[in-house]
């Protein structure tokens, strides 16, 4: 029962006949309500203004028509939502009862009424009054929680997939004036049809369009919600750019950690091979050339002298050639000599003798005239990675380097007619030194482009604004 909810109800009776005003007062006080008497219509008003649970209006009185109080407290809204029982023993033709309803009574009984009747009907209205509160109290919730969420949500009509109620922050993301909204239906911002996901309250990822026409992902999330006549899906709209930035950004910082292990992998390696070769060549040369002194000067004629002499002259040149060819492979002395021209020259030479692969050079030497060191080196060294790949994987036959300058920027391309490979595929060893002239580009304030595809050969190009190539800072990346 009602009368579990709260210990009393209050109820406003009003009537100009004090005994008929006494006898229902008396009938609603022993079944347990509150009651406030009116005589007139002006204190039915004041009453209702205090919000009691439910007022009784007799139809006739001295100052203001029952039906007209009815009226003036429905059209109010803080008196709206209190129910309304007229009861007369004047006005009791149907026309009357009609015109009581049509004014927004909640029901109307006549005198005389029984008290078991009259106490029903009350209770009755109360019960759909508490209900129509519950219900309220759930929309004002939900409301709230609707146009709080930091998320873009909104309520479409299930049939028409018109929209019914936007949040502020969908007004904000999307663009659209809460107006604009109202106009529209889901399938106009929607970048295609609606998935058969629509009625499902799984997760659907897909695209929607902001009012300036750009696209951008989404995760939509759909259900059912009992509002605007039960006809309605709520959704909740995340934006996937932010998430999609963040997994990039975490694939990009474990390329760069994975490209900068197999730098320091590569000059530990290449530390050994140069302490290896010191070592085995080059120190056992200098040994041999120190007994070979001491050896020259116990020679016992000078012939023999002569004769050591010269042996010792032939192993320190090679010796010089030994360590003249480590200091190449470390940092090849004709950047300083000659510039990056003629070092990509030497370079296709060397790769040529070497693999048996020939290379095409095209490009004026004299554009590197001027240009930053540091760039040197870094092009120098985008050459060198370019062709080791191409020796280690693209199992091809001819191999082009082209360079030149257009509009400001310096271009340096390598290409091969090989195999190729799948840009798709997941980063390993093979592609982490495509990975590191990424890097250098980067570094430099350019870009480089890897173009491949499987069977197709490769390209590889960085360009950098010569103004960046002029004034770049050295670095410890060589």
């Amino acid at each position: 029962m009602l009368m579990s909810v709260r210990e009393q109800f209050t109820i406003a009776v009003t009537d100009d006949d004090a005994a008929q005003r006494y006898a229902t007062s008396r009938i609603l006080e022993r079944a347990g309500f509150a009651v406030v008497q009116c005589g007139t219509g002006q204190e039915a008003l004041s009453a209702a203004a205090k919000k009691p649970d439910l007022v009784i209006l007799d139809i006739r009185l001295p100052d203001i028509n029952g039906i007209e109080i009815c009226r003036r407290l429905k059209s109010d809204a803080a008196t709206a939502s209190i129910p309304i029982l007229h009861l007369s023993a004047q006005v009791v033709s149907v026309t009357g009862k009609v015109s009581g309803l049509e004014a927004g009574a909640d029901a109307y009984l006549t005198q005389p009424v029984e008290p078991e009747e009259l106490v029903a009907t009350i209770r009755t209205l109360l019960r759909a009054k508490a209900a129509e509160d519950a219900l309220r109290a759930s929309e004002q919730r939900y409301r709230m929680l609707f146009d709080s969420m930091p998320l873009p949500c909104w309520v479409v009509d299930t049939e028409t997939r018109k929209f019914l109620a936007v949040n502020d922050a969908a007004i904000e993301k999307y663009g659209y004036s809460r107006e604009a909204f109202m106009r529209l239906s889901l399938l106009e911002v929607r970048a295609a049809h609606d998935p058969p996901a629509f009625d499902s309250i799984r997760s659907v990822s897909t695209q929607h369009r902001k009012s300036d026409g750009s696209l951008f992902d989404v995760e939509v999330t759909s259900r059912e919600v009992g509002l605007y006549g039960g006809s309605a899906r709520l959704q909740i709209i995340y934006d996937l750019t932010e998430r999609k930035a963040a997994q990039e950004g975490r694939r990009a910082e474990e390329i760069r950690r994975a490209v900068l292990q197999h730098v320091i992998a590569a000059q530990e390696t290449e530390r050994r091979r140069v302490a290896r070769e010191l070592h085995d060549e080059a120190g056992q040369a200098l040994t041999s050339i120190l007994v070979g002194l001491r050896n020259l000067s116990r020679s016992p004629t000078l012939e023999q002298a002569q004769e050591r002499a010269q042996s010792l002259r032939d192993l320190t040149s090679s010796t010089i050639e030994a360590i003249s060819r480590l200091a190449h492979g470390l940092h090849p002395p004709i950047l300083e000599d000659l510039g990056l021209g003629a070092a990509l020259e030497r370079l296709a030479v060397e790769f040529q003798e070497s693999h048996g692969t020939p290379v095409e050079i095209q490009g004026k030497p004299n554009i590197f005239d001027g240009l930053s060191p540091n760039v040197n080196v870094s092009l120098y060294r985008v050459a060198q990675e370019a062709l080791t790949n191409i020796a280690k994987h693209a199992r091809a036959t001819a191999v082009g380097i082209r360079y030149g300058i257009v509009e400001g920027v310096l271009s340096l391309e390598i290409t091969d007619n090989g195999i190729g490979f799948d840009r798709r595929e997941p980063v390993g060893n093979r592609h982490l030194g495509l990975q590191g002239i990424v890097e250098r580009a980067l570094m430099l304030g350019g870009k480089a482009d890897l173009t491949s595809a499987k069977g197709q050969g490769t390209r590889v190009r960085v360009d950098i604004p010569i103004s960046n190539a002029v004034t770049a800072e050295e670095t410890n990346i060589q």
